[in-house]
């Protein structure tokens, strides 16, 4: 029976990270005898005093990690380069060691190779973290890829793995709670799913105008960017608008960027699991910017519909 778990890697960014995240503490909190690991989250988030993400039951403290400030950017990029390689020799030697190990074993969900070569190991297009897997499994799997999920034990844990997130990223809450977020994605959408979830600025002007001539309620908003923007365009017209310190080029972090998120009482997103990320931490009411330009009235969408959303399944899998 399954006693180990080390995730070596789990693909995308910062939101991607957390989504797995989620999912492998519900099961350590379900079943509290396991030990988990997740590799790829240490990029952004440390654990204090253990190198388990949860372990008997409760879940290890977290630290943000924060770039180096003021290293020179050849040397910067140098060393990333050399992490990365490291990282990738690591991952492809546990899982061939594992693969082979008695009372071990190595899975791979998804893609072969989960975007960093080949790595042994048993091959599945998902995986669901339920009992059949645990009483199945050998002692310890190496686990690599995406879409290992149980939803039903996320929304089951969800209030424990929520408010111990929110810790981590919320500092402290806003002054006002009638908040709205603008999660605007940049040209990397315009390559995923055939684009349909790149707005250009003057679609995503509109649809903020939209939504606040629908909902008397908000008192300010903020919008988040992984591009600058000519933010004079989207605020001049409002006098309780912001552009949050975390978006590019501004002084702050994707920290700042996503505690601004986890504050507001609507987000509206085109389907990022960042901006998606924040809004199940924060309980925030979630908006497609997709509906709201082609729907007559303004709905939010249910966190049990995001799987299904035509607009958001796609990074909430």
């Amino acid at each position: 029976m399954l006693k180990r778990i080390i995730c070596t890697h789990g693909g995308g960014r910062f939101g991607n990270q957390l989504l797995n995240y989620i999912h492998l503490t519900a099961l350590g909190l379900e079943y509290p005898f396991l030990e988990i690991e997740q590799w790829e989250l240490n990029k952004y988030l440390s654990f204090i005093d253990s190198k388990f993400i949860i372990n008997n039951g409760q879940l290890t403290k977290l630290n943000k990690v924060k770039k180096p400030v003021g290293r020179n950017v050849l040397f910067t990029n140098l060393a990333n380069k050399i992490k990365t390689l490291s990282s990738r020799f690591k991952i492809t030697f546990y899982h061939f060691y594992f693969f082979f190990k008695p009372n071990a074993s190595s899975i791979i969900v998804g893609d072969d190779g989960c975007n960093i070569g080949f790595i042994q190991g048993d091959k599945y297009s998902s995986l669901v973290l339920d009992d059949r897997f645990i009483n199945s499994s050998n002692k310890t799997v190496c686990l690599a890829g995406w879409e290992f999920r149980n939803w039903d034990l996320v929304s089951k844990w969800k209030n424990e793995i929520s408010t111990h997130l929110k810790g981590v990223f919320v500092n402290q809450e806003q002054d006002g709670k009638n908040v709205l977020g603008v999660h605007i994605r940049g040209t990397d959408f315009k390559f995923y799913q055939g684009g349909m979830l790149h707005l250009s600025d003057e679609k995503w002007r509109f649809v903020v105008s939209k939504f606040l001539k629908n909902n008397n309620k908000v008192s300010s908003h903020v919008y988040l960017s992984d591009e600058e923007k000519e933010w004079s365009k989207f605020i001049n017209n409002y006098n309780n608008a912001k552009v949050s310190i975390g978006s590019v080029g501004y002084s702050g972090d994707l920290f700042d960027a996503f505690s601004d998120l986890i504050k507001c009482k609507w987000i509206i997103t085109t389907g990022s699991t960042f901006a998606l990320m924040a809004a199940w931490i924060g309980n925030a009411s979630v908006y497609s910017a997709n509906d709201i330009i082609s729907n007559d009235q303004i709905n939010s969408v249910d966190v049990d519909d995001w799987r299904t959303h035509n607009y958001l399944k796609g990074n909430w899998l």
